[in-house]
């Protein structure tokens, strides 16, 4: 994705960085592009711990910030209505704080993320070999905010609708006893009001060394769309997230994992930890 122009000029203060910052700060991962069978379902429930001390300026340069700490539980649920239809919805709750100077502390719903993924075609093998089958599908979402407080330096985007649409791809292969997969998830967020809207990429690629084990490495990039402001400047940043899922069962897995914020523009230089339970039923 290239650069957007509209950077503004000038310095801002710091309330206003940090703040711009958080708004692009990595908020979650998009499903795969895989529907679920009909009648089936499955519920994620992630616990995670994000901590920032720095950020990306607008030339994405490392500075130093007032420390930044964010608690988030979150749920993912989605349901397939038919095999080619799956409903999701996505709540979460969130509690963040940003030391002094600014000294803010918020408690209290984000986004909830209501859509839909719908399958176009798939592709399955002929024959043996290393490639188990493609997918191709089409995902859209809007993302309903919560009742926030206007005033709060803490809320800024949460308080505004998103809009997401995205097209999705996936391949599973098998080489020996190992499976795996690989998915792509690429598309916009249109944002209300002041802050600019965004493109997104998601890149997954799913290792399963043995049956009960899955290993994910993931890629989340964004960069703004639509020129910035003094309050939302455009920007970047590519999130590189580690994690493993483990099978207790046909029915319940755990996962942990850690992501860090490796490269941004106008961003905060997050770290973050995880843990999860998934329900199929």
């Amino acid at each position: 994705m290239g650069r957007p122009g509209g950077t503004p000029a000038g310095v801002y203060p710091l309330a206003a960085g940090l703040v711009s910052a958080l708004l692009m700060a990595p908020r979650d991962a998009a499903a795969g592009a895989w529907t679920l069978p009909q009648g089936t379902g499955q519920a994620i429930v992630t616990l995670e711990g994000k901590i920032a001390t720095e950020r990306f300026d607008g030339e994405g340069r490392r500075r130093g910030t007032p420390s930044f700490f964010k608690d988030e539980l979150s749920a993912y649920l989605e349901y397939g209505l038919l095999d080619e239809l799956t409903v999701l919805v996505a709540p979460r709750f969130e509690r963040m704080s940003i030391a002094p100077p600014t000294d803010e502390t918020r408690t209290g719903f984000g986004h909830t993320e209501i859509g839909a993924r719908l399958l176009i075609a798939r592709f399955d093998p002929a024959g043996p070999g290393p490639w188990q089958g493609s997918v191709a599908s089409l995902q859209a979402s809007a993302r309903i905010p919560s009742s926030i407080d206007d005033d709060d330096p803490l809320s800024g985007a949460n308080a505004l609708p998103e809009y997401d649409a995205r097209i999705q791809s996936g391949t599973a292969f098998a080489i020996g006893d190992v499976t795996g997969y690989v998915d792509f998830s690429g598309g916009v967020r249109i944002r209300d009001g002041a802050p600019p809207s965004e493109a997104r990429l998601d890149v997954t690629l799913g290792i399963r060394p043995r049956p009960d084990l899955t290993l994910l490495a993931q890629a989340f990039l964004v960069e703004t769309i639509e020129p910035g402001t003094r309050q939302y400047p455009d920007g970047a940043y590519a999130r590189l997230q580690l994690s493993a899922v483990l099978d207790l069962s046909t029915r319940w897995s755990v996962q942990v994992g850690a992501s860090s914020v490796v490269v941004g523009r106008n961003a905060l230089a997050e770290n973050a930890l995880l843990i999860a339970v998934w329900k199929r039923f």
